[in-house]
């Protein structure tokens, strides 16, 4: 899987359309989002990804594993994408498809066998 924008799925292309999604559809698009950083050593290392980082790559700002290089994917509209970013993670977080690592400093979480089972069903 090759990395992915939030911007590139579909209902997720402007600011407006992301913002009219069902949280558990946001979420899908995330878990999918962060699935496509696997081997890239930027928001997901070692399977595990960091909810800063992921959030400051969408907002295109410079973080400790890497840059996006970009400005905000969403222009002006960038905050409160970010609100509904952070409230898709939460979900995936209360839906057991994301678990933080034990070990590990906050924010560090992982794709649970549940996420990974959802992330297959999406790919069908």
């Amino acid at each position: 899987m090759a990395l992915r924008r939030i911007s590139s799925f579909d209902g997720a292309r402007a600011a407006d359309e992301l913002l009219c999604l069902t949280t558990s559809k946001l979420a899908e698009i995330v878990l999918q989002h962060l699935k496509s950083y696997q081997g890239t050593h930027t928001v997901m290392q070692n399977g595990m990804v960091n909810r800063r980082y992921f959030i400051g790559m969408v907002e295109g700002r410079s973080m400790g594993l890497g840059s996006s290089g970009t400005t905000p994917e969403y222009g002006a509209r960038q905050p409160a994408v970010s609100d509904a970013l952070e409230e898709a993670w939460t979900w995936l977080v209360n839906e057991g498809m994301l678990r933080r690592v034990s070990g590990q400093p906050d924010e560090w979480y992982k794709i649970t066998r549940d996420g990974e089972a959802c992330l297959k069903r999406l790919d069908s």
